[in-house]
């Protein structure tokens, strides 16, 4: 599950969650659309 794998990565990197919340809002994007755009790069 790729949702699943996501949220391994982010528990394991917290402040790198927290650097895209800050992004997402920032850009005025989504946090789920932030998501997408991590995963594909």
């Amino acid at each position: 599950e790729i949702i699943e794998k996501l949220l391994t990565l982010f528990e394991v990197s917290a402040v790198t969650k927290e650097v895209l919340i800050e992004a997402s809002k920032n850009n005025g994007l989504d946090y789920e659309d932030s998501v997408i755009y991590t995963a594909s790069n």
